[in-house]
């Protein structure tokens, strides 16, 4: 799944390309991508709207459109939103195309159809807005904010570092990635953390994403960014996917378990 850094590189690429651009008509070919209207009154309400901004709140892209409404769009486990002139030929799995001014595209392409779009006029309509965690590449998220979020929190911190009620757009890669940086083990409770545990998470946190987002994303899988490109902070992971292999740090062998249900990979040696 696409988490903050994939996002953030996808903001960023489609900001440069759509903003001013307008929605001339809609294509859908896979009703269930759209959550909150049907069909036809999504066609008729985003046709002819004007992107004015496009931002991101944890893993969900924000599209301001010029009548105060927003088209939201969260790629779940496989989706990809990929800008085109409109002459390139349709890739498979193409639910959604927004067809805009100038003969451009904007296509949404989701294998798995998770994928979810909302047209909303206030962000509070959907309800996994309502309680986001802070973002943890904005300043107010500070190592005594991630304190107070651990404290008193009996759960493995590995499970509590991707509950997006505690944490906005942090996900399953990057929670091992900072474990591992941190050399704390995903299996501990957060509450045993000390205090200056909390502070190498906090770092490692923030220096993971920041480092993900330059490398333009992780592409493990399916992520591609808004030009179809693969992101290149695959070939800098240290844990995940690396399970029996050598640890980079100790030598040692990278292991998994399973935690919240995800797989999760780290070094029983150095990460305690």
């Amino acid at each position: 799944m696409p988490e903050l850094p994939e996002v953030e590189v996808i903001k960023e690429g489609l900001k440069r390309k759509l903003r001013s651009r307008v929605i001339r008509r809609v294509k859908i070919s896979f009703n269930g991508s759209l959550k909150n209207l049907s069909p036809q009154a999504f066609r008729r309400k985003v046709t002819g709207r004007r992107i004015e901004d496009i931002s991101r709140r944890g893993k969900f892209l924000i599209f301001s459109l010029d009548d105060g409404s927003f088209l939201v769009i969260h790629l779940k486990m496989t989706g990809q939103l990929i800008y085109h002139q409109g002459k390139e030929k349709m890739e498979r799995h193409t639910r959604i195309v927004f067809h805009l001014d100038e003969r451009f595209q904007l296509r949404f392409i989701d294998m798995r159809k998770f994928g979810a779009i909302y047209l909303v006029r206030d962000l509070g309509e959907i309800p996994a807005f309502l309680n986001l965690g802070p973002e943890p590449l904005e300043r107010k998220f500070s190592a005594h904010c991630l304190g107070r979020i651990l404290k008193g929190r009996s759960r493995k911190i590995k499970s509590l570092l991707i509950d997006q009620n505690l944490i906005a757009g942090l996900g399953n890669i990057y929670a091992m990635e900072a474990l591992y940086r941190a050399r704390i083990s995903p299996e501990r409770g957060a509450e045993g953390l000390s205090s200056l545990e909390v502070k190498k998470l906090h770092s490692a946190i923030r220096d993971i994403l920041r480092k993900a987002i330059l490398a333009k994303g992780t592409s493990t899988d399916t992520y591609r960014n808004s030009e179809g490109r693969r992101g290149r902070f695959q070939y800098k992971l240290a844990v995940y996917q690396r399970e029996g292999m050598p640890c980079c740090r100790c030598r040692g062998r990278i292991s998994r378990v399973k935690i919240s249900g995800r797989n999760t990979y780290f070094c029983p040696e150095c990460q305690k």
